[in-house]
């Protein structure tokens, strides 16, 4: 299985950075604080955050919750370190949404 490479560009045009290359961007995988700064004033005040250690599994957790288009969203990830989880995160919540249609042939 190879695992797909993230798309940092997407994540920093969803954060407000335009017009750059990903050598000029912050160290989102790195920076938990380059996260905090560039990621909450986007979620704040339609979504929640946690982000959490657990000893258990030695993962970073990232829970990001709230309403997404008209209905309630939750996000879970997690990864080795916090800035990851979170990046990881975001990667998901700024994916582009995906029609289902189930075998009635309606839309969900």
């Amino acid at each position: 299985m190879t695992k797909k490479k993230m798309d940092i560009l997407r994540i920093a045009n969803w954060a407000g950075l335009t017009n750059t290359s990903e050598e000029f961007l912050p160290k989102f995988t790195k920076s938990l604080d380059e996260c905090f700064k560039w990621f909450i004033p986007k979620l704040k005040p339609k979504y929640e955050v946690i982000v959490e250690s657990e000893g258990i599994d030695k993962f970073w957790h990232v829970v990001i919750f709230g309403q997404a288009e008209g209905c309630l969203g939750n996000i879970h990830t997690k990864a080795k370190t916090p800035a990851l989880a979170f990046c990881y995160a975001i990667e998901e919540l700024t994916r582009p949404k995906r029609t289902v249609k189930n075998k009635g042939g309606h839309n969900r």
